[in-house]
């Protein structure tokens, strides 16, 4: 019986819905049983492909203060989060010939495919929120089009380690001050094998206002190098996490362009408008492009 488009998405929607929820379950089992991973303490976890049901049991954190991507957070706070995930990043760095987690998807797999579709997204983006946009933003949005798969390249070039890969003020929870954890990594359904600099730039362009992070981020960076260095991690310098995270940058550039392109400006209302109207207005990504421009000419 053929079923119409709208159903085949559907079904591939809840299908791609419980893949990422299994692996959630899956990476408190295997990984967070062995590697100091900043999450909440795991009870059970179970996954059933036939019925694609997930089974997640975890800690009730209940006097965390959780993060809000809005709102931004602190310097000393954005430490803590990096602090946080440095010792998993550095458990993972390039370990990865022993197929130990082989069933771990690589970020950014497909960087060609991944550029064509990043070019269908640039013209809706551009209808919708072009004219809310700096010269200087378009003129990024444009030159990925033929240079977001080198840009994806080059990441996949980096020592691939276990990385979250959606690393926002969202997904995190604050400890009360002299916990032993003091920031709580949540939602691990996108965890993946790929460059420890996608979280870090994820993180820090993301969570700091403007002024903050042009002030903080060269000690964030230089503290978070040092702390793969304590745990073991060598051959990695501290330029060239400058420079995966300059390219991790345009990766937010092009996923910010690529959520927007399916987003109807009209039928937005309370938190959602909220996060669409900061993605391009409140600046953190448009100046952090600004602030780094020659990587980003080097596109070129």
């Amino acid at each position: 019986m053929h079923r119409p488009p709208t159903a085949r998405r559907k079904r591939a929607a809840t299908r791609q819905h419980y893949e990422r929820c299994a692996r959630e379950a899956r990476f408190y089992q295997e990984i967070g049983r062995s590697s100091p991973v900043p999450a909440p303490r795991f009870y059970y976890g179970a996954a059933d492909d036939e019925t694609g049901r997930v089974v997640l049991l975890l800690e009730d954190l209940v006097a965390a203060r959780p993060g809000d991507v809005l709102r931004g957070c602190s310097p000393a706070e954005a430490a803590l989060v990096l602090e946080a995930v440095a010792p998993i990043h550095a458990r993972w760095w390039g370990r990865f010939d022993s197929g130990t987690l082989a069933w771990l998807p690589r970020w950014g797999a497909d960087p060609s495919a991944r550029q064509e579709r990043y070019v269908g997204q640039v013209g809706p983006f551009l209808e919708r929120f072009g004219h809310r946009l700096p010269p200087s933003f378009r003129e990024a949005i444009d030159r990925l089009r033929t240079r977001y798969a080198a840009v994806l390249s080059a990441l996949e070039r980096a020592p691939a380690t276990v990385i979250h890969a959606d690393l926002h003020l969202d997904n995190v929870l604050f400890n009360p001050p002299g916990t032993l954890t003091p920031a709580v990594v949540l939602d691990w359904q996108s965890v993946s094998r790929g460059a420890a600099a996608v979280d870090v730039a994820l993180f820090v362009f993301g969570s700091l206002a403007v002024e903050d992070r042009r002030m903080a981020e060269e000690g964030l960076l230089r503290r978070y190098h040092a702390l793969l260095v304590e745990h073991g991690v060598g051959g990695y310098s501290l330029e060239r996490l400058r420079d995966d995270c300059r390219s991790a940058l345009l990766w937010q550039l092009a996923g910010t362009v690529g959520w927007l392109a399916g987003v109807d400006p009209d039928r937005l209302a309370g938190r959602e408008r909220a996060l669409v109207d900061a993605a391009i207005g409140d600046g953190r990504l448009v100046a952090a492009l600004l602030d780094h421009a020659a990587h980003v000419a080097d596109m070129d």
